[in-house]
């Protein structure tokens, strides 16, 4: 059976935060659904809002505020993987900023909180842009990672 899984944003688009996430963790352990293969909890759009001075663009301390890496420990801990949604271009299909031009400290944060790397989507980019798909993928790592060691959500270095 392939691997299955939960996405914030069929059920609630933007309205996410830290603590929804962790009831969803919550109910997928408690009523079989993890049991039954549903093994990964990916968080969509508009987890992020604005880039940091250091090129990340790390989580919206509002919505998230334990942090992404905290949060992701919680889902590690009911025994399921954790997903992130990003953009390769400017922006996000909702307007939030994109990973375009900060690849390598973006590549290491989002690898801290993941167990598999889903393809970034491609909302905004401009037309003449020459950059190679295969330039534009993050590369992720593969395994459940230590999340701990982001819990400001900053890049490792």
């Amino acid at each position: 059976m392939p691997p299955m899984d939960w996405s914030s944003w069929n059920k609630f688009g933007c309205n996410i935060g830290d603590q929804l996430i962790r009831d969803v963790a919550d109910v997928i352990s408690a009523n079989g659904m993890r049991d039954a293969g549903h093994q990964y909890i990916t968080v969509d759009d508009c987890w992020r809002v604005a880039r940091s001075a250091n090129g990340t663009i790390p989580a919206d301390t509002v919505r998230f505020s334990s942090g992404i890496g905290a949060m992701t420990d919680y889902v590690h801990s009911s025994g399921l993987n954790f997903d992130i949604f990003t953009d390769a271009g400017y922006k996000t299909c909702e307007g939030r900023p994109g990973s375009y031009g900060a690849y390598p400290p973006e590549s290491r944060m989002l690898s801290g909180f993941m167990s598999r790397c889903t393809m970034p989507r491609e909302c905004a980019y401009a037309s003449a842009d020459a950059t190679s798909r295969s330039q534009r993928r993050l590369s992720c790592s593969g395994g459940v990672p230590d999340a701990s060691r982001l819990r400001n959500d900053s890049p490792s270095t």
